[in-house]
């Protein structure tokens, strides 16, 4: 690295050191601006580089409540990343606005599924930590300072997650997908996650991973995720998958994520059956791995969504909401049995991914320095 470039990732990393002070100062005062500054743990934390991934599809009309949260947070030291994978142009032309702003990048590809344009956003990312909310979500201003300061906390906590808010609604005539743990919680082993809740106390809409941890595990496994055929599991399964190399996941409760993805109850019957077909088809697959330590897993999983919920009902002498969630369990263990394997990895036989008109995407390349965590 020649003089000239060493001067120039100094010159950044004082310029977002100095508006991190001025906007503290601002909300606070210059007494305790002082007394922050020589805190050298916070020193350090200005300076790492995050990555901040955002995948989309088709939510013109909302990603922009994402970005410009994203964009107010008072961390200064990050890149936001968009992988857009629209089947139109709305979406980036709804993100045009903000083509100027050097921390913005965004990627248009013809790939469909969250898992894929996860393992993508990934392979691009250039911060030591990447974050990821979706594009239906609001994030609190502290949110990257706090899923940073998490990771510092616990070097070996692989992934983080946070809590995930629901946004006003009528509840009424549905629901919104949430998660709120009761307290803060580092995850260590599978009874640990257990529990912790398991798959239902995570979101992906909330989550921070160690980018050199999980590439090392193989990354996400791209035929997980909304829009793919398995419906979900993409960021239990990373979770999981760090949990048996032996990483720890970390529960937080100092930030959260407001979620605005409304479901009436119709289309939240179908979305719980697609979250146990996909659990159950990350389960499966981490069974044919060799995982049989996860069969106790599997069985709680079966417990709280199936016999919990039948006992629940039965004692209100409702209908129990079970036949459709346990034909789905069964199905995704079956169809994970039958998708061929990447077994050094542990994920799904990878898809590939394209990207659209690449020469005409604006800021693909980080003007961001990119320190180590």
């Amino acid at each position: 690295m020649t003089g000239n470039t060493k001067s120039g990732v100094e010159q950044l990393r004082s310029v977002a050191l100095l508006r991190w002070a001025v906007r503290y100062m601002v909300q606070h005062n210059a007494h305790q601006l002082v007394s922050l500054l020589t805190d050298t743990t916070l020193i350090r934390h200005t300076m790492f580089l995050v990555t901040v991934l955002v995948c989309t599809r088709n939510r013109s009309d909302q990603i922009a409540t994402t970005i410009e949260s994203i964009l107010q947070s008072d961390y200064p030291n990050f890149e936001l990343l968009i992988i857009d994978q629209s089947t139109n142009d709305q979406t980036e032309q709804a993100i045009a606005v903000y083509k100027n702003d050097q921390r913005l990048r965004y990627i248009r590809t013809d790939s469909k599924g969250l898992g894929l344009a996860r393992a993508f956003g990934m392979s691009l990312s250039a911060g030591t930590l990447v974050l990821m909310t979706d594009d239906d979500c609001e994030v609190a201003r502290n949110w990257i300072s706090e899923m940073v300061a998490a990771h510092e906390r616990y070097p070996q906590a692989a992934v983080v997650f946070c809590d995930v808010l629901p946004g006003p609604y009528d509840k009424q005539q549905g629901f919104i997908p949430n998660t709120i743990a009761a307290r803060e919680m580092l995850i260590t082993t599978l009874y640990d996650w257990c529990r912790a809740g398991a798959a239902r106390a995570v979101l992906g809409a909330g989550m921070s991973v160690r980018r050199a941890v999980i590439e090392e595990l193989g990354g996400f496994d791209t035929r997980l995720g909304a829009g793919t055929p398995l419906h979900c599991a993409e960021d239990t399964d990373i979770a999981v998958r760090a949990l048996l190399h032996r990483h720890h996941v970390y529960r937080i409760k100092h930030a959260h994520v407001i979620h605005y993805g409304f479901r009436n109850f119709a289309e939240g019957r179908t979305l719980i059956r697609g979250y146990m077909f996909g659990i159950a088809a990350m389960y499966g697959k981490l069974l044919r791995c060799g995982h049989i330590q996860l069969v106790p897993v599997i069985m709680y999983e079966a417990l709280r969504t199936l016999v919990v919920p039948m006992m629940v009902s039965l004692r209100e002498f409702k209908m129990p909401p079970i036949l459709g969630r346990a034909i789905a369990l069964a199905c995704g263990l079956h169809t994970a049995w039958k998708i061929a394997l990447d077994r050094p990895h542990e994920v799904f036989e990878p898809i590939s991914h394209s990207v659209i008109a690449p020469d005409q995407i604006p800021n693909t390349k980080s003007r961001i320095s990119q320190p180590k965590l």
